[in-house]
């Protein structure tokens, strides 16, 4: 029997699709070092909001709290000198409003998906954007690290001195995806007692994503087919 999914369902599955994108061409602007003159990051970052406060729509409390998040993080996005290394006052506190928003927008999708009827594309797409969101909130937290503690890693790879701070994003991203596949390859060290901390913790997420999340779609996939089948 083919399942007809009500029109919530559609708004919700696609939801995760429109954030899946936003979520990947930030990744692949931080990642790619895109140029710095247009502020495309700030633009990509608000695609970013929008689609998780798109999410979180569905339910008041969640959009409310959303909305709350949003606003000191855009302001801060446009006040703050992301450019200068080390970072003053007030890039400190944008990297932690983001990394914040972040991980509310890690939670708010993690809520959608165990809330889901159906496994559907729209679901697994749910699965990667939380997959990706907590790589980038690690690669947040080690940037805080290393903007309060410039000893926190050991770098074996060079970062363009012109363009620190956005090379360093870029360097600290590629290290914190690397670190939440459990992959290493040695040329970025995290040093300090933090730095190490929080990257174990990511390797064991990393981890956690495969063994629980994942298996548990796997599982509710498994039984929505005999269903279907019955």
């Amino acid at each position: 029997m083919r399942t007809i999914l009500s029109q919530d369902q559609r708004n919700i599955s696609h939801r995760m699709s429109y954030l899946l994108i936003a979520v990947v061409l930030l990744l692949i602007y931080i990642l790619q070092e895109v140029e710095r003159e247009i502020p495309i990051l700030d633009f990509i970052f608000l695609a970013v909001i929008l689609g998780t406060i798109y999410v979180a729509g569905t339910n008041l409390k969640w959009l409310v709290v959303g909305i709350m998040l949003s606003i000191p993080t855009l302001i801060l996005s446009f006040v703050s000198d992301f450019d200068a290394w080390p970072p003053d006052r007030t890039t400190i506190a944008f990297i932690v409003a983001m990394t914040v928003f972040v991980g509310f927008a890690t939670v708010a999708v993690i809520r959608q998906i165990l809330m889901a009827d159906r496994v559907t594309i729209h679901t697994i797409s749910g699965a990667m954007v939380v997959f990706l969101l907590l790589g980038l909130f690690w690669a947040l937290l080690y940037l805080l690290a290393e903007g309060l503690d410039a000893t926190s890693f050991s770098l074996n790879i060079d970062v363009n001195k012109a363009d620190y701070s956005s090379d360093l994003f870029a360097v600290l991203t590629y290290f914190s995806l690397i670190t939440l596949t459990s992959t290493g390859y040695g040329d970025i060290t995290p040093i300090s007692d933090l730095t190490r901390s929080l990257s174990a913790l990511e390797a064991i997420v990393g981890q956690m994503f495969l063994a629980v999340l994942i298996a548990w779609l796997v599982g509710k996939f498994l039984s929505q087919s005999m269903e279907q089948n019955e």
